[in-house]
């Protein structure tokens, strides 16, 4: 099974967003100089995913800051070689994986 495929669930849709650093009243004192992104770049972002152009980045991990145009012209590359896609690697013992000494 892969990410594009759940079985129990056909039509999910499911995306890892990356929202950028916002200067906010929550944000730390050793993030301030790199806090040069703007709150609406999320927003923006989620209404991008919720339409079926954006289909091809189901199971991806994407960042607010990426120009979607641009990765839109990329479509092919990104979808053959798999290239945003998130899986879980189990390199623990308990997880099935033989640990990082393997």
């Amino acid at each position: 099974m892969n990410a594009n495929t759940i079985p129990e669930l056909p039509n999910l849709r499911v995306f890892t967003t990356m929202p950028g650093i916002v200067m906010t009243a929550m944000q730390q004192e050793v993030f301030f100089p790199f806090a040069k992104d703007h709150a609406d770049l999320t927003g923006m972002l989620a209404l991008y995913l919720v339409q079926p152009r954006a289909e091809f980045l189901k199971g991806s991990m994407v960042s607010v800051n990426w120009d979607v145009e641009e990765v839109e012209e990329h479509k092919e590359e990104i979808v053959q070689k798999k290239a945003l896609m998130m899986s879980w690697m189990p390199i623990l013992p308990f997880c099935g994986g033989k640990g990082l000494g393997a």
